[in-house]
């Protein structure tokens, strides 16, 4: 999970007084205009954002399709993008515009706690933060780098919340709080088109699991906003349609669930951990001007290979892949082989952690997500050519794969059943809720394992 550790946030939580706080009408009321105008800037940010790096893609992926001549354009956009980023990352101001962004954000919303008013995230950038993070990202995701969205918004919705309230001179850590939450609600459901999954997913990050209403009655109207504007304003869809399912499920199915999770799901998001971890070690020991240029000459050799020679698509290896994840979804990219799938899984992971861990600008979700669904599909055509399931379609192991990864991977497991039951339909929610639990008590214990061996 975002942030500092568990612990730490459950100490600064604790010292929370919004709920005991008796706000008069006209703070709700001015409260309430801010919320609207910070959800309305953070939708047009990430709308921004999300179409920039689309057809930045898009572009790429062309690229990719295309013969040797073309692969040199690729290498030098994506070279000449990391090059750039690396001198912005060396700059005093964009300091905090790589990785995902969520870490420091989070640490910024906490010192409202040790403070009795606003004067230290005052102090920092806001509205320029979200700026470079927009910037930042873009430079990462939209010139061929691999990850998420939803971390860089995180900075992004802080950053405008922070600003409404630094211009406005709100004072109050707990008002402050709300607009930080909402601007932070705003982008995630700019991303997903689900405000009860946005926010969710906001407290889980943020508040720890715990829920304090009254920040989050901000977020959620923050959330509404930004899904008024994507109806109604914005061409964008949503990431993920699936197709339905039945509302009821047998004994076999529930266990075809558990396994998927424990045998796919689990192994999966521990190794995309450790991963992680070593790449992190090893680019650690790399000065940091060297890293993004060290990372896109490794991204665009490992690129080639799959694409030209395991003939994995362009959009499994770079971009967010989400248009992948609809083919998939949607049972149209069931037929693809063994061979292709695990190459797909193995690309997607090898070109995110480069991305993530040598400056880029990216979250982890939507590649867990990505990876999630693709070892589900994997696991269902093994079920199928060995005759252990009767299922017909694999739609069941995709979404058991995607929602276990949430766990596993980001640690949000109210999130992923809300997500699942927003987006997908209540008729999957029994899945849902069987593979999160699994995989949050599994890695309940691989912590006590870890606490007791002194890890």
């Amino acid at each position: 999970m975002a942030g500092p550790s568990r612990d730490k946030k459950l100490s600064y939580i604790a010292k929370d007084t919004s709920e005991v706080q008796i706000a008069s009408i006209f703070h709700i009321t001015k409260l309430l205009i801010f919320t609207f105008i910070i959800a309305v800037i953070s939708w047009g940010f990430t709308t921004l954002l999300r179409y920039g790096i689309e057809h930045g893609s898009e572009r790429m992926i062309e690229l990719a399709s295309g013969e040797i001549s073309e692969w040199y354009m690729f290498f030098a956009i994506i070279f000449l993008a990391a090059c750039v980023r690396a001198i912005l990352i060396t700059h005093t101001n964009w300091t905090d515009a790589h990785g995902d962004g969520a870490t420091e954000s989070m640490q910024k919303f906490y010192d409202s706690y040790d403070e009795p008013n606003n004067d230290k995230r005052y102090q920092t950038s806001t509205f320029t933060q979200a700026i470079r993070r927009l910037i930042m990202t873009f430079l990462t995701l939209g010139t061929g780098g691999s990850g998420g969205l939803e971390g860089p918004a995180i900075p992004i919705g802080e950053g405008v919340g922070a600003g409404f309230g630094k211009y406005f001179k709100i004072n109050q850590p707990n008002e402050l709080r709300a607009l930080q939450l909402a601007g932070i609600s705003a982008c995630v459901c700019t991303l997903l088109q689900s405000p009860l999954t946005s926010v969710i997913f906001a407290a889980e990050v943020v508040f720890c699991g715990r829920f304090i209403y009254r920040p989050m009655m901000y977020g959620l109207i923050g959330s509404l906003v930004a899904f008024f504007m994507n109806n109604h304003f914005s061409t964008m869809k949503a990431l993920y349609e699936l197709p339905t399912h039945a509302s009821s499920y047998s004994l076999l199915e529930y266990l075809e669930i558990s396994l998927v999770a424990v045998v796919v799901s689990i192994p999966m998001g521990i190794g995309l951990k450790k991963l992680l971890a070593l790449f992190r070690s090893y680019f650690s020991h790399i000065p940091m001007i060297m890293r993004s240029p060290l990372a896109a000459i490794l991204v665009t050799g490992i690129a080639y290979f799959f694409i030209n020679h395991l003939e994995v698509p362009p959009s499994a290896v770079i971009g967010i892949g989400e248009d992948l994840m609809k083919d998939l979804i949607n049972n149209e990219a069931i037929e693809t082989s063994f061979q292709i799938l695990f190459a797909i899984i193995l690309g997607k992971t090898l070109v995110t952690a480069l991305t993530l861990m040598a400056g880029g600008s990216a979250g982890l979700l939507i590649p867990a997500t990505f990876l999630g669904s693709f070892c589900g599909a994997l696991m269902y055509k093994a079920a199928v050519v060995y005759q252990l399931t009767s299922i017909s379609s694999p739609t069941l192991y995709i979404v058991t794969g995607l929602v276990s990864s949430l766990v596993t991977v980001i640690e949000i497991p109210l999130t992923a059943i809300v997500f699942i039951i927003e987006v997908f339909g209540r008729n999957f929610g029994p899945s849902a809720i069987l593979g999160v639990c699994i995989c949050h008590f599994f890695i309940d214990q691989l912590k006590l394992y870890r606490v007791k061996k002194g890890k």
